[in-house]
């Protein structure tokens, strides 16, 4: 997947030292750190974040070690230098505490999908554009071959003219999705026909 490169931390002359190995490595952290924020900006899969902190975290590394090296020639005795150095160090502490929190989410975005796939509920998720994501038990309930097949379909396509509540489906699945956008989910019951039998099923459905 190609994602637009965000620049939070755009790079300015003024930050030139003179020291070409050092600037180069200063740009190489000013890319690392646009990249973070691009992934962190689109929701990158949280397993390419973690190849991006971690390459970070290593350039990092590797930067403070030069930089620190020319500075110990010349500063040794200054307290810029034991003050800079100590920067040094949180930054990459926060780099690692960082990374550690996302891959919490990690494993709780893996318990996420585990919950979504085996539940027996249809389980949809919908935005502006309508559905973009669904588990295997909405196919199943809905009969569409594939995810992709759903995602064409809007509720009504797939329900009688009336709900039993005497409500036009197509009109009471709007006002469905509009509370589920605006409370952030709705569980509820429809009368849905299935595509290939038109069998009527009654499923609880929880809209996301």
């Amino acid at each position: 997947m190609n994602i637009e490169n965000i620049e939070v931390f755009p790079w300015n002359e003024s930050f030139n030292t003179g020291l070409i190995e050092i600037d180069d490595q200063h740009k190489k952290l000013v890319e690392l750190l646009n990249q973070l924020s691009s992934h962190l900006a689109y929701q990158f899969k949280l397993s390419s974040l973690d190849d991006v902190f971690n390459e970070l975290t290593a350039y990092a590394e590797h930067h403070f070690k030069t930089e620190e090296a020319i500075w110990q020639k010349y500063f040794i005795d200054d307290d810029w230098y034991n003050i800079h150095k100590e920067t040094h160090a949180n930054f990459i502490n926060d780099v690692l505490a960082i990374k550690a929190n996302k891959q919490a989410l990690l494993i709780s975005e893996k318990k996420f999908r585990t919950l979504y796939d085996s539940t027996s509920d249809a389980v949809m998720l919908l935005d502006d554009k309508g559905f973009f994501d669904c588990n295997a038990a909405t196919l199943k309930i809905f009969d569409c071959a594939t995810s992709e097949e759903f995602y064409t379909k809007h509720p009504a396509d797939l329900s009688p003219d009336k709900q039993p509540c005497g409500m036009d489906s197509q009109i009471l699945a709007n006002q469905n999705i509009a509370i589920a956008k605006d409370k952030g989910s709705l569980l509820f019951e429809w009368i849905f026909k299935r595509v290939s039998t038109g069998e009527r099923r009654l499923p609880r459905l929880l809209l996301s």
